[in-house]
């Protein structure tokens, strides 16, 4: 707030066409925001569709990796255009950055919304190619999901410098992993911004809400998920069960409203004030909600959909008393009926264990950490 010097630079996504003349005149609004459409041409739009034609290049025999011929598999993965956005956004923020340079504009630290995906490398190539004495961060505002390789770096990206110089991560339980690929890499761990909330009260064992079913970004996963707790004893008794869909992916289009029970009732709003007096939280997969619901003391039940959670949980070693991960309708009804069912002292234990673990998955906001940033 009290640096004038920070400028924010958005990538506007998902906004309908009538949308977009108003929404980039409240942007303009703003002296601390900056378009990169400002700063991009015909000849940069030109040069990102010739992409098309720039990538036959690649379409060639490669030596062996061991025993397996690639190439075919290369030129296939050349062929898929369901990325087509991303690999033009990727290519026009690397002609931001060329394009800012010469200018002669001097950047002290650029801070990417590091995912590792197309996107980031076109950000990130620019930025290090064409601003060589700037420092280039990363910031990784999210948790451990091990499904997703890209989000820890390899070498061939740390030598070829499509990555930032420094990935900072939310918690110490993220370093090492970041590093699984590649020891080189600069990780530092930064302020868990997004989940500050979770340090400013207490969690007691007193909560009005039975379960809670979060559900995620993946269509297929967030249907199995609610359709298995559906399918339950405890589903089909008429008790009141609460579900918190994804903000981006409504529950109409995951499934028929005429196949949700009466008694399964949709949530809105802050998931922190509905998680910190909820018992129970059911999800699966790839959902930051499931690492915020234990921070709050919550019990975790996961249907088997994703095998990754498992590994997941173990890396981050959470105490197997926290959650279950169910198999079959029968366990989950077991486990729904053992964590409702718990003592009092079992859930002040959980909570405790919640509590000391908590810091070493979510950095708490302080100036210090903040530098990292400026």
């Amino acid at each position: 707030n009290n640096k004038k010097n920070i400028y924010f630079v958005p990538t506007i996504l998902n906004v309908h066409i009538l949308k977009l003349p108003k929404l980039i005149k409240q942007i303009r609004k703003n002296k601390n925001f900056i378009l990169k459409e400002d700063f991009i041409n015909f000849s940069d739009v030109s040069y990102a569709f010739n992409y098309f034609f720039r990538k036959r290049k690649f379409y060639t025999n490669y030596a062996n990796y061991k025993i397996w011929n690639l190439s075919n598999l290369v030129k296939e993965e050349f062929s898929i255009y369901s990325n087509f956005q991303a690999i033009l956004i990727s290519i026009l923020n690397y002609r931001f950055a060329k394009n800012l340079s010469s200018k002669s504009i001097k950047l002290k630290k650029v801070v990417d919304w590091f995912e590792n995906t197309t996107v980031d490398k076109g950000w990130n190539l620019g930025f290090r190619k064409f601003f060589p004495n700037t420092i280039t961060v990363g910031y990784q505002s999210y948790t451990l999901y091990r499904q997703f390789m890209c989000k820890h770096p390899s070498k061939a990206e740390h030598l070829n410098k499509v990555i930032p110089s420094e990935i900072v991560v939310i918690g110490k339980a993220y370093k090492k992993i970041r590093k699984e690929f590649c020891k080189k890499i600069k990780v530092s761990v930064g302020p868990a911004l997004r989940f500050d909330h979770l340090f400013s009260q207490k969690f007691n064992t007193r909560r009005k809400r039975n379960i809670l079913i979060t559900l995620n970004l993946d269509l297929t996963e967030s249907k199995k998920i609610l359709t298995s707790i559906i399918d339950t004893k405890y589903g089909q008794s008429g008790k009141i069960i609460f579900i918190k869909p994804h903000p981006l992916l409504p529950l109409s289009k995951i499934i028929n409203k005429n196949l949700i029970p009466k008694n399964f009732v949709e949530l809105k709003g802050d998931f922190f004030k509905i998680a910190k007096n909820t018992k129970i939280i059911i999800s699966a997969g790839i959902s930051s909600s499931i690492l915020e619901g234990f921070a709050c003391g919550c019990a975790i039940i996961m249907p088997n959909i994703n095998k990754n959670d498992h590994y997941n949980f173990e890396y981050l070693k959470i105490p197997k008393t926290s959650y279950k991960i169910c198999k079959n309708t029968n366990e989950l009804d077991e486990k729904i009926n053992h964590f409702l069912n718990e003592k009092e002292k079992n859930i002040k234990k959980r909570i405790i264990k919640s509590n000391l673990l908590k810091t070493n998955l979510f950095e708490k906001t302080s100036k210090r950490n903040l530098q990292l940033f400026s």
